[in-house]
């Protein structure tokens, strides 16, 4: 249960960062570092929120108060934080935007007179 979870909270984690980033593009800054700053705190939080409340919650009402055992809490945000770190770099890698944008790259080293003249 542990892993489906994990996979769950970092699903929702790269939801929404998707989304925070959507809602600042909205809003309006007087500089671009208000605008990551603003980004960084708020997915900070709401990842926060998810990951650790969401899962102390879950395991208070699956194990009782016990947090330590085989499948609990401590194992759980470990997993998360792990999963975390690893999980959307590889999603990351593997998109097809990613691997459209490699091939162009690969492309124009190898072709470089192909290249467009943009100017």
């Amino acid at each position: 249960m542990s892993m489906f979870s994990s996979f769950i909270v970092i699903l929702i984690n790269m939801f929404l960062a998707t989304i925070i980033r959507m809602l600042a593009d909205i809003e309006i800054y007087n500089t671009p570092t208000d605008f990551y700053v603003s980004i960084a705190m708020k997915l900070t939080f709401a990842q926060f929120i998810n990951t650790a409340i969401i899962s102390l919650i879950v395991n208070i009402i699956s194990n009782g108060r016990s947090f330590d055992t085989d499948g609990g809490l401590i194992s759980d945000v470990s997993l998360i934080i792990i999963s975390n770190a690893i999980v959307p770099a590889i999603f990351e890698y593997i998109s097809i935007e990613q691997q459209v944008k490699n091939l162009k790259i690969w492309y124009y080293r190898r072709y470089p007179s192909k290249r467009m003249n943009l100017s």
